[in-house]
C-alpha cells in the first residue's frame, strides 16, 4: 500500500541516549563539588571524576554529532529536507539590502531636522520633502492638553 515506515524511533533513540550521556557526564564531573569529598584521598576522587565525566561527555558528544548527520542523510534521501544548491547557498548582499529597503521604506519614520521622508520618496539629493515631513506631522497623534504647543 504505502512506503516503508521511517525509522524515526531509531533516531530518536540515538539522540536521547546521547544526550542522556551528556547529563550522566556532567552529573559526575560535578559529583566531588556536589557532595564536598574532603578527607584523604579526595583529590584523586575528584580527579578520577573529572577525567570519567569528560571521557564520557567527549564519546557522548561525538555520537550524538554522528546520530544526527544520519538522521538528517535519512531525511534528505525521503525527501523530507531539501538539498541546498551551491548557487543558492549564500545570497547576494546587494539584493537583500535592495529588498529590505523597499520593503521598509513604506514604514520609514520622518527625523525630527526632516531629512527623512514619511512617505519613502526623497529627492535626488536625498533630502525630504516638506511636505512629507507635513503629512507624517499630521498623522501623530496630539497628546492630551497640548494642543497648543503643536
Amino acid at each position: 500500500m504505502g512506503g516503508s515506515p521511517r525509522p524515526i524511533g531509531r533516531y530518536l533513540s540515538g539522540l536521547c541516549t546521547a544526550g542522556l550521556g551528556l547529563f550522566a557526564a556532567g552529573w559526575i564531573m560535578l559529583t566531588p563539588m556536589a557532595f564536598g569529598y574532603r578527607g584523604r584521598g579526595s583529590h584523586v576522587v575528584a580527579l578520577t571524576n573529572l577525567a570519567t565525566g569528560g571521557g564520557l561527555a567527549v564519546v557522548c558528544a561525538i555520537t550524538l554529532i554522528a546520530w544526527s548527520v544520519a538522521w538528517r542523510r535519512r531525511l534528505r534521501a525521503d525527501g523530507l529536507l531539501r538539498t541546498p544548491s551551491p548557487g543558492q547557498a549564500v545570497p547576494d548582499p546587494q539584493q537583500v539590502l535592495a529588498a529590505l529597503a523597499a520593503l521598509l521604506a513604506p514604514l520609514q519614520v520622518p527625523s525630527v531636522n526632516g531629512s527623512a521622508p514619511a512617505n519613502g520618496s526623497a529627492s535626488a539629493d536625498g533630502s525630504a520633502s516638506a511636505n512629507g515631513w507635513a503629512a507624517a506631522r499630521a498623522e501623530l497623534p496630539i497628546p492630551y492638553g497640548e494642543e497648543e504647543a503643536w
